[in-house]
């Protein structure tokens, strides 16, 4: 770095968030932020950093909104900023982080698509002889994101316990490929108990994969990949971005809605929360790391529901004889 300048990195590599010794904050991120912005976004700031100010920050999130980027893409971006922000802070470079008083766009909310549970069982019952009907069970049935489910090992599922560990992610990164990573918090990594109906699919998936592994030879050209749950017939990992088009065709055999990858999950999560599944299960089960991340999402889904609550208090205090 040259002079006093701040400089903002944001890129695909390694993930390294610290504070130079020469007050250069460097945010390198791999974990998909890079992605959602374009692959790479640098923002010089000719400013010091111990005079950097909240309109600064509040400059450079008017700015990336400007060139294009979406409101989540943008409060990715300041999430990381604040987390670089506030180290930088805790090392006594700076008395207060600017991101503190600085306001990212909010995003607009959607109204998301989701399943019935009628139509989930259709949607399984239709696919069960797809090459993918295991993949569409754990979306629907375990309630995995798509980067957890293509990272899966048969050496993180047990089908005799009927349990899970979310243990890798997959992803594709600029110039490497396919790559396998770590969920990214404490709560992603997670264990899961098994649905019968998901440990049925994974039965005869992996027979199938078996038999894909015979007829094809190709499949030992690539080691790493061997013990993956999920992969093409010749045994490289499936494309995050592919599983599109094979969703469309399903639901389309299906006779149901278009939706997307990530709405499967979203209704395995609907669907729990309307059946008063306790919020911190359901927050276990989708692997947030926030409660309040799971409630501000999945409590309207109890809205027209009796509160358990409310039976709880009933059993206790059943109706008195002869009250008015």
């Amino acid at each position: 770095m040259v002079g006093n300048a701040f400089t903002l990195v944001i890129k695909e590599e390694p993930v390294v968030q610290h504070v130079t010794p020469n007050r250069e904050i460097v945010l390198q991120r791999l974990d998909g932020l890079a992605l959602q912005i374009n692959h790479a976004i640098i923002v010089t700031l000719a400013v010091r950093l111990d005079q950097l100010k909240a309109a600064h920050v509040q400059a450079l999130d008017d700015e990336l909104t400007e060139r294009g980027l979406g409101a989540v893409s943008v409060g990715k971006v300041h999430r990381v900023l604040r987390i670089a922000f506030r180290r930088a802070v805790k090392l006594d470079y700076i008395l207060r982080a600017p991101t503190e008083m600085a306001t990212p766009p909010k995003p607009e909310h959607i109204e998301r698509v989701t399943l019935s549970a009628e139509q989930v069982r259709t949607l399984l019952t239709c696919t069960q002889d797809d090459r993918l009907a295991a993949l569409w069970t754990l979306f629907l049935m375990q309630g995995l994101r798509s980067g957890e489910a293509l990272g899966l090992r048969w050496a993180d599922v047990d089908l005799e316990a009927r349990r899970l560990s979310v243990r890798q992610t997959t992803q594709r990164l600029r110039g490497l490929g396919i790559v396998a990573g770590t969920p990214k918090t404490a709560r992603s990594r997670r264990t899961l108990d098994l649905a019968p109906a998901t440990v049925t699919a994974l039965r005869a998936h992996r027979l199938r994969q078996l038999e894909e592994r015979m007829a094809a030879p190709e499949w030992e050209q690539a080691p790493e990949w061997t013990d993956q749950v999920f992969t093409t017939k010749t045994g490289r990992p499936l494309e995050p971005s592919a599983l599109g088009y094979p969703l469309r065709r399903a639901l389309t055999k299906a006779d149901l809605p278009s939706m997307r990858v990530h709405d499967l999950r979203h209704t395995y999560a609907t669907l729990l929360s309307e059946a008063g599944c306790d919020l911190v299960d359901v927050q276990h089960a989708l692997g947030h790391s926030s409660y309040h991340l799971t409630a501000d999402t999945y409590t309207h889904a109890r809205k027209e529901r009796r509160s358990p609550a409310t039976d709880h208090i009933e059993r206790l205090f059943p109706v008195v004889e002869g009250a008015s």
